[in-house]
C-alpha cells in the first residue's frame, strides 16, 4: 500500500525553542517522504514527548507518528487465591473455591472472604432443596401454614394496644414511631449479626499451606 518505492534516510529536527505546531508539520511532512498509503491517511497520528533536562532545564520536544496506541490497563487491587476445605465431619465432601482478597490482605481476610463463600453456597444448596420439594421443604412449609393459621385464630381484642392505654390518637402516634425505629434497628442488627457469623466461621477454619 505504501506509495513510496525509495525511502530517503531523514533526520528528525530538534525543537530548539520553535512552537509545537511548526515542529509537528516538519516531523509529519517528513513521515510522508517515507510513508505515504491509504493507512497512513485515515489511521495515523502524531504525539508528543517532551525530554527535559534536570541539569540544565533544557527541553526537547519530538512528535512521533503512531498507528496504534498502547494504553495500561487498570490495575487489580484484589488477587485470586484458590482454597480447598477439609471438613471435619465425614459426611461432607471435601470442596474446592476460588476467592478473591487484597494484595496486601493477611490471613484472616483470607478465611472471612471463604467464610462469606461457603456462607452463600450452603443457602444456594438450601434453596435448591426447597425448590425440589423434599421433607425438609414440606416439614417447613407445614410449620409455617400452623403459625400462620394460629396467628389467624388469634382473638384481635387480646391484642388491642390503644384499649389498655386510653387515649388511641396518641398511643397509635407513639407505636407508629417505635414500629419505623424497630425496623431501622432490625435491619443494623441483621447486617451485624450476618458479619459475626462470617466471623465466626472464619475462627472455626485453620490454613495449611499445600504448596
Amino acid at each position: 500500500l505504501n506509495r513510496i518505492v525509495n525511502k530517503p534516510y531523514i533526520e528528525q529536527p530538534d525543537s530548539d525553542g520553535r512552537p509545537d505546531k511548526e515542529l509537528a508539520d516538519i516531523w509529519w511532512k517528513n513521515h510522508l517522504l517515507r510513508e505515504m498509503s491509504i493507512i497512513v491517511a485515515l489511521f495515523t497520528g502524531q504525539y508528543k514527548s517532551l525530554l527535559t533536562c534536570k541539569t540544565c532545564n533544557y527541553e526537547s520536544a519530538r512528535f512521533e507518528p503512531f498507528a496504534f496506541l498502547q494504553l495500561p490497563l487498570p490495575e487489580d487491587d484484589l488477587i485470586t487465591m484458590p482454597m480447598i476445605v477439609f471438613p471435619v465431619s465425614d459426611d461432607v465432601s471435601v470442596m474446592k473455591y476460588s476467592i478473591r482478597v487484597q494484595k496486601d490482605g493477611t490471613v484472616q481476610d483470607a478465611l472471612l472472604s471463604l467464610s462469606k463463600v461457603i456462607y452463600a453456597d450452603e443457602m444456594a444448596k438450601k434453596e435448591e432443596e426447597i425448590k425440589s420439594g423434599n421433607d425438609m421443604a414440606v416439614s417447613n412449609s407445614e410449620t409455617a401454614a400452623s403459625a400462620k393459621k394460629n396467628i389467624e385464630d388469634l382473638d384481635v381484642t387480646d391484642l388491642s394496644y390503644c384499649d389498655r392505654h386510653g387515649d388511641d390518637n396518641n398511643n397509635e402516634e407513639e407505636y407508629a414511631g417505635d414500629e419505623e425505629d424497630t425496623n431501622n434497628d432490625s435491619d443494623d442488627n441483621e447486617d451485624d449479626l450476618v458479619q459475626e457469623k462470617y466471623v465466626r466461621m472464619s475462627k472455626n477454619l485453620a490454613v495449611v499451606d499445600m504448596r
